[in-house]
């Protein structure tokens, strides 16, 4: 079996610090990691309006200063209000990017786990956008780890996580 990877672990640590900020605002929310559900499998109405957490794109350079490596990845958030739109971004969707962005915002970067967590972009999604309502935030994120090790992350204290 498998352990976890630093992604898989950072994908479970935002999922975590948006339910603790969701159910403090009593906000409804359901919010799933890839590794929970796939993002393929549209989030049925008892689900939304809901999240899932995925990774996108990671880039590796060696952090010479600090004999690690450097993980820069593209978050991915797909946000599914259930409302049937165009392409466009509908105003639940709006509302929960708003949260997203403002609760990691205020994490101080995930405690520590991160260097860097900055929003870059949301969209309509093409895809399904007219069946599930959904739209994609992508933030940007940067994390270390030990150079031959992708499953522990190195905190910005250094913890590992």
């Amino acid at each position: 079996m498998a352990t976890e990877t630093a992604w898989t672990k950072l994908t479970a640590k935002v999922k975590d610090v948006l339910q603790d900020a969701a159910t403090s605002n009593g906000r409804t929310l359901h919010i799933f990691t890839s590794a929970d559900r796939s993002d393929m499998d549209p989030l049925g109405e008892a689900d939304l309006p809901g999240v899932i957490i995925g990774m996108g794109k990671v880039e590796f350079q060696f952090a010479e200063h600090m004999a690690q490596m450097r993980h820069d990845g593209i978050i991915i958030f797909s946000v599914q209000s259930g409302i049937e739109t165009g392409l466009h971004i509908d105003p639940s969707n709006q509302d929960v990017i708003a949260f997203i962005v403002e609760t990691l915002s205020a994490s101080d970067f995930l405690d520590g786990w991160v260097e860097f967590l900055d929003p870059l972009s949301m969209d309509a999604s093409e895809q399904a956008a007219p069946n599930i309502g959904e739209a994609l935030l992508t933030m940007a994120c940067t994390l270390y780890t030990p150079t031959d090790d992708f499953r522990t992350i190195i905190g910005t204290d250094g913890t590992h996580h």
